[in-house]
Order: structure tokens, then sequence, then C-alpha cells
């Protein structure tokens, strides 16, 4: 397996541990990314964007988020 996709974590396990609601979560993400765009800072060292299949077969926004990110989430 790629070494970076083996450093990260689901935003789905990041918002249980953080108990909050994923869709919460995303939303602080989606957020976080419109003031990094704005200041030209790569998303990419903090989270990738990505979809999972849910119980019922529907596909559903997620992130894979590194430790930096997970760091970065934690004290904001």
């Amino acid at each position: 397996m790629n070494n970076q996709l083996e450093n990260r974590i689901s935003s789905r396990e990041v918002a249980e541990m953080m108990e909050t609601r994923h869709d919460t979560l995303l939303a602080k993400i989606d957020k976080v990314n419109l003031d990094f765009n704005a200041h030209k800072i790569m998303v990419v060292k903090y989270w990738i964007e990505g979809a999972y299949v849910d119980s019922k077969g529907e596909k559903r926004r997620e992130f894979q988020i590194t430790k930096r990110g997970c760091e970065f989430l934690a004290h904001k």
C-alpha cells in the first residue's frame, strides 16, 4: 500500500474520536479549506477528499486526514 495512504485516517473515525457528527466535521473542513485556498496553503498536507459507500449503498463524502490534519482539527 502507498505509504502516504497508510499515514491517513478517515474523517469518520476522526469525528468519532472528537465526539462530533461527521457532517459537522465535514463542514468545519470545508470552511478551513476556503481559508487555506485563500492563503495558498496546500490542503493535501492536511487531508484529501474522497468518498465511501454507506450501508445503504450510497456514495458519501469523507476526507483522508493526515496526522498534521488531526492535530490541526484537535487544536482549532
